[in-house]
């Protein structure tokens, strides 16, 4: 089985092409700061414990029946990755990375063959989120209380959303936020 990607609402499959990863790293760059202090050797660094955004490289491989075709299907591809758009890999399905293709993407020839291999890289937000953003649908009635829980690694911002579906209005309305309480 082969591991694709889905990017901008169509997968790697669709154009019938390899793909392997090259860097999926597992935690992205702390954001640093470097100051450079004249008189003073070295540097002072500074770190506020943000990350910076990350890069996931792939290498995909064309393959075509001849030189003319190898070529629209580069061109299709190059179309495709144009732009930015939700990334989600086969292998984690449950997880989107909001991502942009970084840098240029060259076309290398394999050998005298009509077959084509290039090295694509995104720039992504540090974090992969859940495909469905959190989102949680709850019922009920205007005395009701509940908890609702992120699954997440890192602290991250929220939209809550009320909507009255009921006859009468709702009000005392109370929202407390408890970070790192489990």
């Amino acid at each position: 089985m082969t591991i694709g990607f889905n990017f901008r609402g169509k997968h790697s499959s669709d154009f019938n092409i390899g793909v392997r990863s090259e860097d999926r790293s597992l935690i992205p760059a702390r954001r640093q700061v470097t100051y450079e202090i004249p008189g003073r050797d070295g540097n002072f660094r500074y770190s506020d414990g943000e990350y910076d955004v990350r890069d996931i490289s792939l290498r995909l491989c064309l393959n075509s029946d001849n030189w003319e075709h190898l070529r629209i299907k580069a061109r299709e591809i190059a179309n495709w990755l144009s732009g930015s758009g939700r990334l989600i890999f086969d292998d984690e399905p449950d997880k989107v990375y909001n991502a942009t293709l970084k840098k240029y993407v060259g076309l290398e020839q394999i050998e005298l063959l009509s077959i084509g291999e290039c090295v694509i890289t995104f720039e992504c937000q540090p974090f992969a989120e859940d495909i469905h953003y959190n989102q949680f649908y709850v019922e009920s009635s205007q005395n009701d209380s509940f908890f609702i829980s992120s699954s997440g690694l890192e602290n991250t911002p929220c939209i809550i959303k009320i909507k009255n579906t009921g006859n009468t209005d709702l009000t005392n309305i109370k929202i407390i936020r408890k970070a790192g309480v489990e």
